[in-house]
C-alpha cells in the first residue's frame, strides 16, 4: 500500500466518523427541539396558572418544557464531548508535499 493510498483510507476513516457524530449532533437538536416544542404546545394552555400549578416557583409546563429539557441537552452534550466526540490530529504531509 503506497502512502497516498493510506492516507485516503484515512481520510475516508475521519469522514465516516465525523458524519456520524454530525448525525448524533442532528438527531438529538431534533429531539429536544421535539420535547420542547411538543410539551409546551400540549401543556402551556390546558391549565389556567394559579399557586398549586407551580414548581419550585415556575409553571409546571415551563419545568418539564423548557427546564427538563435545557438541562437534559446539557448533560447530553457532556457525556457527548467527553466519551463519544474523539479529536484526532491531522495527517503530516510528507516531504515531497512540504517542499513545493
Amino acid at each position: 500500500m503506497n502512502p497516498n493510498e493510506s492516507l485516503e483510507v484515512e481520510e475516508r476513516s475521519r469522514f465516516r466518523r465525523a458524519r456520524r457524530e454530525a448525525i448524533v449532533i442532528v438527531a438529538a437538536a431534533l429531539v429536544f427541539a421535539a420535547w420542547v416544542n411538543g410539551w409546551c404546545w400540549i401543556s402551556a394552555y390546558r391549565e389556567p396558572v394559579n399557586p398549586s400549578n407551580l414548581l419550585w416557583g415556575m409553571p409546571r409546563w415551563v419545568v418539564f418544557g423548557v427546564a427538563l429539557p435545557w438541562i437534559a441537552a446539557n448533560v447530553f452534550t457532556i457525556w457527548f464531548a467527553l466519551c463519544f466526540f474523539r479529536e484526532e490530529s491531522s495527517p503530516q504531509p510528507s516531504a515531497s508535499l512540504r517542499d513545493r
